[in-house]
């Protein structure tokens, strides 16, 4: 009896070992499966997050792309400044080219600015002479050296305003509203850095056509050339050529006085020279103008100006 009973002890011990091992396998499967699913899971949430990054980064760069094409495309502005402080040596040329090449009108003159004060300085044939006209402290005043006289002049005396058409600032600021420009890069003009800019017609504005190249000094924002072709709504033509050299930041103060031993004069008395002047330099500054600038040269123009022949000028780059 007692060796049946440790039989049935021994048997159930075996079967008990047997079941515990099947059952550890089967909770081991059971883990292993949670284990692989959890790791199938993660990597299957990673990858559409890697996609989405991918997808998102395509999407800014094509933003970024569309942005800068719709940028590029837009017309660029002329970025002009005045330096408060400037002389430079200018020359305006103009060739009225409607029917046969004709002799381009030139005249040559220094011109400062010292804040709001500005200084023009002419060489005329005789009688005129050496002439300066000055605009300080907000009066103006021609000095006429070779008479050793000056005068002051009123706001209209000439019919055209010397500050607007006279100088290459406002020349370029002007044509803002007649052209589009787009920049050609960087070349050296005069000794100096400068940004190049192709002008083509304003297709807003149909009274004159304006095409040519503007170059913008790239330290002081001052316009150092501008050589401009213009056709007019009548088919007439000219070319004009503005330029400004020798270009110094620091003017002689003493220049934007009337100087010692001059007699001062009425405008009466000094109406012939006053007139004089005004003919000598009034044909460029009324063919700068925008509704003017399509203008022929009249024959007073040429004989109170220097002249090059032929259709082009030596040009210093």
């Amino acid at each position: 009896m007692n060796s049946f009973l440790t039989r049935i002890l021994a048997c159930e011990r075996v079967v008990g070992r047997a079941i515990r091992r099947r059952v550890a396998r089967r909770c081991a499967v059971f883990i292993a499966l949670i284990f692989a699913t959890s790791l199938m899971a993660c990597s299957t949430s990673k990858t559409p997050n890697s996609n989405s990054t991918a997808v998102s980064n395509l999407k800014s760069n094509s933003n970024r792309e569309s942005s800068a094409e719709s940028r590029s495309s837009q017309p660029i502005t002329l970025d002009i400044k005045e330096p408060e402080r400037y002389s430079a040596a200018m020359t305006i040329s103009i060739q009225g080219t409607s029917d046969v090449p004709a002799s381009m009108a030139t005249q040559q003159f220094g011109f400062s600015k010292l804040g709001a004060d500005r200084r023009w300085a002419f060489t005329f044939p005789a009688p005129l002479g050496r002439v300066v006209y000055l605009e300080k402290s907000g009066l103006r005043y021609l000095v006429l050296f070779d008479r050793k006289q000056y005068v002051e002049l009123a706001a209209d005396s000439f019919g055209f305003q010397m500050s607007r058409d006279l100088t290459t600032a406002g020349i370029a600021e002007r044509l803002k509203a007649r052209a589009q420009f787009e920049q050609l890069g960087s070349e050296p003009v005069n000794g100096r850095s400068a940004r190049k800019y192709r002008v083509t017609p304003n297709q807003n504005d149909t009274s004159v056509a304006v095409s040519g190249v503007v170059f913008i000094d790239e330290e002081t924002g001052l316009p150092l050339d501008c050589e401009l072709s213009a056709t007019g709504q009548g088919g007439e033509k000219s070319r004009v050529i503005v330029e400004a050299r020798e270009l110094a930041l620091n003017p002689d103060r003493s220049e934007f006085d009337v100087p010692a031993g001059m007699k001062k004069v009425s405008a009466q008395e000094a109406k012939q020279q006053i007139d004089s002047f005004a003919s000598a330099i009034g044909y460029f500054a009324e063919t700068l103008q925008p509704k003017q600038l399509t203008m022929k040269p009249p024959a007073t123009a040429n004989a109170n100006s220097s002249k090059a022949s032929g259709t082009s000028r030596s040009r210093k780059r």
